[in-house]
């Protein structure tokens, strides 16, 4: 009771604060805010209209160009500056990466005490100001003061492929052989799309319906603060532009395997996608359907000694799988532009499809005098699964510039059926074996969030807002066994229903502003209050597990950020926030996987959340020509999740096999370096270099051995675009990760394989992109991993050990092959020179009302 009486207090503090700044007189068009002052009010774009948040404004007087007042610009580019004496003055815009812009000379008078300056546009430094060709496409990277942002259509390679594919080109991102992402090292990282949670795989999402990728390190109050090394969203393609345009496309790939020494190509799948916009007076519609059907194939070996006391035995195993899906993703979005301060958005989602997983293993384990098991093992798992999302957002803004209030209202739905079936012919006089796993599930996402955003002072701003979310799952698991089809029967002590409900309430609030000209500020603190109940129940176990954090002790995350502009080039960075990791639900699920009996898993209903203080601090350059970022990071998490693989015995066989499960160690440290350099030569050559280098210390109570628990590593990238001609570019991109620890990763990862080390890997694209018909039709050729025909290069090698000292342990290594060599081509056509650039609404447009509603 307690802790619900804080959160109303605090909830009725915010409200306060909200109905204080709703309250405040608005200022109306024309008249001065006192008898011998006015002010300014405007926006800043790029040459896009592309809105520039944290742009500095200082309104200049025409007589000595002393600065009279400043202020900076909010998320939608505005801003507004008061208390400006009467007199005659100037505008100096200032932006990272752009020319210093001034505008015409005004005069504020008691007669016309409000200027106001419109979609004022910024030049690139890349751009003559005189000229009035600018370029087709935007920057690849741009950095903001909480984020950086990578515009995926500025990318030649990413044509025809998926989310996967696209994370792979973006610096501090990798994706490894199994398609676990992880940032900075980590991959304890939380995936967005729209800014929200999401029920889809990275590889169900098209890269054709991608706009741009955030990757947020230090998150600012108003994001959760779910994930340790931060955030990545996806922001999906959306269209704003008058009248009807779309854009149509379609693509088919080719891929390799090299498998038993030899090289084994086939056919990869095919993709499409359908988008169109129209925009007509208050309506704007967006509606995009993909498609993408493909395969993919892997092959893989393992060995492991373990050992129990006296007993030693050896275990080795060859596999093959491969893989067919088909996803279908369907999207409506409808703006409504009420009149000239309200609008409301509704969108609609789903996402269908289906997957068909086909495997073999081959398996052997024998000690120096005895064979004890030896069989061939066929795997076939389908499944379906289908998705359903939809959210309303209602945005009002007021005759006070920069006020704001958006709602908004999300629901997602996600569920699946399918089976997995096991087919075990056994030698040696071991009966054979057939297993049936039938799984459903249910997942049910719901979220209401309000926002507010008022000016204060002279260029500050205070945001505030709640969000309340729940999730639900439910899975069914029902197994069968026997020695064949015909003969099996369920194992009720084997099938179980496992539910798990998550209640958050979170309040946050945010001041920034912009002291002595050059030094941005912004901070921030979210509170939240977290109610998760695990219910695991079958025939012969009930598993209740209840969790209720303490609000006032666990559940702060104060946030800081800090950008001082030294000049117009050069600028310093700092930023902090407090992080946590909440158990995923397969972590949470004590049930226990034995489809393969020598590698085992399970999860563990008692984790607890894990969290982190980080750190960052950086420099920027940018001119003309160039951009370079260097940033150091420190990290330090506490109650570590880490997945860990150990050694037990079987009472029934007493035979030994791996189990792997999550724990919680008692801390860790990462810190480290990040280097960013582009350099642009004209409109003819492009180079990005990125490379990080750090350090992993991990406390763990001596759980993992010392070797597993201090680690160097370093990842490097090169990515070079060449325009060869009129709409013709060419770009190659070299990306390498050096060898890791796995310890403190918390994805599936490999059966028996927990903690460890992960070689390094490397890879080489290359991409050509060719318009026609005036950039209407587009052509693209992406070959993906130039270097596969190098072994090191396909293969991922892991090794994983504990106790070696000990009398139980184990040592284990493997080695797995994906089909990484892709050939893909795409065609893309344009209608009514579909763009991907949004545009501001004039307040012409409006026919309605001019008053709030």
């Amino acid at each position: 009771m307690l802790k619900i009486k804080n959160l109303t207090i605090i909830l009725g503090v915010v409200l306060s604060l909200f109905g204080t700044a709703v309250a405040q007189p608005e200022m109306q068009p024309g008249h001065a805010p006192n008898h011998t002052s006015g002010m300014v009010v405007g926006s800043i774009v790029d040459a896009h209209g592309v809105a520039l948040e944290y742009a500095t404004i200082y309104v200049k007087k025409t007589s000595d160009s002393l600065v009279a007042q400043y202020g900076i610009t909010d998320a939608d580019g505005k801003f507004r500056i008061q208390d400006i004496p009467f007199g005659r003055y100037f505008l100096e815009i200032q932006y990272m990466g752009y020319k210093t812009t001034t505008s015409a000379p005004f005069e504020i008078t008691k007669e016309h005490a409000v200027y106001k300056i419109d979609k004022f546009k910024m030049t690139d430094k890349a751009e003559e100001l005189e000229t009035v060709v600018i370029r087709a496409q935007r920057d690849m990277i741009q950095s903001n003061l909480d984020k950086t942002v990578y515009n995926v259509e500025s990318s030649v390679s990413s044509a025809g492929q998926t989310a996967v594919e696209v994370l792979e080109e973006i610096p501090s991102v990798s994706v490894d052989i199994e398609g676990n992402v992880s940032l900075r090292g980590s991959e304890n990282v939380t995936i967005l799309v729209d800014g929200r949670p999401t029920n889809l795989t990275l590889d169900q999402i098209p890269a054709d319906l991608i706009e741009s990728i955030e990757v947020i390190t230090n998150p600012s109050a108003r994001l959760e603060p779910d994930g340790m090394a931060g955030i990545l969203n996806v922001v999906l393609k959306k269209k704003k532009e008058s009248g009807f345009n779309g854009m149509a496309s379609i693509g088919a790939s080719t891929a390799m395997l090299h498998y038993n020494d030899k090289h084994h190509f086939y056919f990869n799948g095919y993709n499409g996608s359908l988008s169109f916009n129209y925009r007509y007076n208050k309506i704007n519609l967006f509606v995009s359907y993909g498609i993408r059907s493909f395969g993919f194939r892997n092959a893989g070996t393992m060995w492991r000694d373990s050992w129990y006391y006296e007993d030693t035995t050896r275990m080795e195993q060859s596999n093959y799988g491969q893989n067919r899906d088909r996803f279908h993703n369907v999207s409506a979005s409808l703006d409504y532009y009420i009149n000239k301060y309200n609008t409301i958005t509704f969108n609609a989602s789903g996402h269908f499809g289906k997957m068909r997983r086909e495997s073999e293993l081959h398996s052997i384990t024998y000690s120096p005098i005895d064979t004890f098991y030896y069989y061939d093992q066929l795997g076939l798992s389908p499944r379906r699964f289908n998705s359903f999302d939809a959210s309303v957002n209602y945005k009002k803004t007021f005759k006070t510039q920069g006020m704001e209030l958006t709602a908004d209202l999300f629901y997602t739905q996600r569920s699946g059926n399918g089976y997995n079936q096991i087919l075990q012919d056994s030698y040696l006089d071991i009966p054979d074996f057939y297993q049936r796993t039938e799984t459903s599930d249910l997942n049910r996402d719901v979220s209401a969030q309000l926002d507010f955003v008022t000016p204060v002072g002279n260029g500050g701003r205070i945001e505030t807002g709640y969000k309340f979310s729940y999730r639900g799952v439910g899975q069914d698991y029902a197994r069968f066994e026997g020695t064949s089809d015909s003969d099996c029967v369920e194992d009720l002590s084997k099938s179980n229903d496992f539910m798990y409900h998550e209640y958050l309430n979170a309040l946050y609030f945010i001041y920034s502003n912009t002291f002595w000209k050059k030094l941005k500020v912004q901070v921030g603190l979210r509170g939240e209050m977290s109610y998760t109940i695990s219910d695991l129940r079958s025939v012969d176990t009930v598993y209740s597990y209840f969790n209720y954090g303490h609000f006032a002790r666990n559940f702060f995350f104060p946030t800081v950020h800090i950008k001082y502009d030294i000049t117009d080039n050069h600028a310093l960075q700092f930023s902090f926030s407090r992080r946590v990791q909440r158990p995923r639900i397969h972590q949470l699920n004590p049930f226990v996987d034995d489809s393969d009996r020598e590698n085992r898993m399970t999860g563990n209903p008692a984790l607890e959340p894990e969290f982190a203080n980080s750190f960052e601090l950086g420099y920027m350059y940018s001119q003309q020509k160039c951009t370079f970022t260097f940033t150091t990071f420190y990290r330090r998490r506490t109650n570590l999740i880490t997945r860990y693989t150990e050694i037990l015995r079987d009472p029934e066989t007493d035979m030994p096999y791996t189990m792997t499960s999550y724990q919680n160690l008692n801390k860790s440290q990462n810190f480290g370096v990040e280097v960013f350099f582009s350099y642009r030569v004209k409109k003819v050559y492009r180079m990005n270099i990125t490379g990080s280098f750090y350090r992993n210390l991990i406390d763990s109570d001596n759980l993992l051995d010392e070797n597993l628990s201090r680690d160097w590593a370093w990842n490097a990238g090169v990515s070079q675009t060449f325009t060869l001609g009129k709409d013709f570019d060419l770009q190659l991109d070299f990306r390498y990760r050096s060898s890791t620890l796995t310890s403190g990763s918390m994805g599936w990862g490999t059966y028996g394989i927990g903690q460890g080390r992960r070689s390094a890997n490397y890879r080489l694209n290359l991409g050509l992109k060719k318009g026609f018909l005036d950039n209407s039709l587009v052509v693209s050729l992406n070959i993906r991993n130039l270097l596969y025909f190098i072994p090191k290069v396909r293969m991922m090698e892991v090794s994983s050990w504990s106790g070696l000292d000990e009398p139980i342990g184990y040592e284990s290594y493997s080695v797995r092959e994906n089909s990484g060599f892709n050939i893909s081509l795409n065609l893309t056509y344009k209608l009514n020179n579909y763009r991907n650039r949004p545009v501001r609404i004039a307040e012409d447009e409006y026919s309605g009302g001019e008053g709030d509603m």
